[in-house]
C-alpha cells in the first residue's frame, strides 16, 4: 500500500476486529481501525441493495511520505472472465471513453522506471470512473472525486495458460521532483472512497454513455 524507499512496506492487511452493523442508509457496514507507525488507518466497507460495494479509506496520518501511496486494488478472477475479449478504459481529460484491448505481452503501469521514478505510466481517470472487463462483463469503479484524485495503473501478467489483471489507484508517486513528505492537516485527514459493481458489458457502455451525454454539449463516442 505505501512503501518509501529503504523503509518497511504499511499497508491495511493487519488482522483486527471490526464493527459489523446497519448504517444509516440501509447498508451493511463494516468499520475497522488499523494501526501503522505513521498512524491509524480507517477503513469502512458499505455494501447496498443494487448491488454496489462501497470502500473508504481514511488516513489519519500527518504526513504522505515520499514514496508511493497506493490503494483499492481490483483483481479480475481468470474463471470468470473471457482472456481474448479483456480490456479497461477511462477518461484522459476529454469526453470519450478512452478504451484499450489487454492482449500479448504483460505490462505495468506501476512498474518503478528507476530509484528515482516509482511508475511508468498512469490513467488520468478525469470522470472518476474506470472500467475493466471482457467482451460480457464489466467491472465498474467509480471515485468519488470531492474526496481525492487518484490516478489509476493496470498490470497485466499472462502466464502458461493463466493470467493476471489488476486495476489499482495511486495518490503518492516519486520523481526527481519530489522533495521529502507532504503535510496533511490532522483534521482533514487523506481520504479515498471507491465503489465498485459488475455488469453486463453493453449495459455499463451505454450508461455511462448516457450520463456523459446528459452532462455535457456534445456525446462521447465509445466503441466496442
Amino acid at each position: 500500500m505505501q512503501e518509501s524507499p529503504l523503509a518497511h512496506k504499511l499497508s491495511d492487511l493487519e488482522r483486527t476486529q471490526a464493527d459489523v452493523g446497519i448504517d444509516e442508509e440501509g447498508r451493511l457496514c463494516a468499520l475497522a481501525r488499523i494501526p501503522t507507525e505513521r498512524g491509524p488507518i480507517e477503513k469502512a466497507f458499505r455494501l447496498d441493495a443494487a448491488g454496489w460495494a462501497q470502500i473508504e479509506w481514511t488516513l489519519r496520518w500527518r504526513a504522505l511520505p515520499a514514496g508511493v501511496l497506493r490503494l483499492g486494488h481490483v483483481t479480475l478472477m481468470p474463471e470468470a472472465f473471457d482472456a481474448g475479449s479483456l480490456w479497461y478504459a477511462t477518461h484522459n481529460g476529454g469526453t470519450g471513453l478512452e478504451l484499450h484491448a489487454v492482449t500479448g505481452a504483460g505490462f505495468d503501469h506501476g512498474a518503478a522506471v528507476s530509484a528515482l521514478v516509482s511508475c511508468r505510466q498512469a490513467l488520468g481517470a478525469t470522470e472518476g470512473v474506470v472500467l475493466v472487463g471482457d467482451a460480457e462483463r464489466t467491472v465498474v469503479v467509480r471515485v468519488d472525486l470531492a474526496c481525492a484524485r487518484p490516478l489509476a495503473l493496470v498490470s497485466w501478467t499472462p502466464s502458461c495458460g493463466r493470467w493476471l489483471l489488476r486495476l489499482c489507484f495511486t495518490l503518492s508517486e516519486s520523481d526527481e521532483t519530489r522533495r521529502g513528505e507532504i503535510p496533511r492537516d490532522p483534521e482533514d485527514p487523506q481520504r479515498m472512497r471507491l465503489r465498485i459493481a459488475a455488469e453486463r458489458t453493453t449495459a455499463a457502455l451505454r450508461e455511462l454513455t448516457a450520463q456523459v451525454d446528459a452532462g455535457r454539449d456534445r456525446a462521447a463516442r465509445i466503441h466496442f
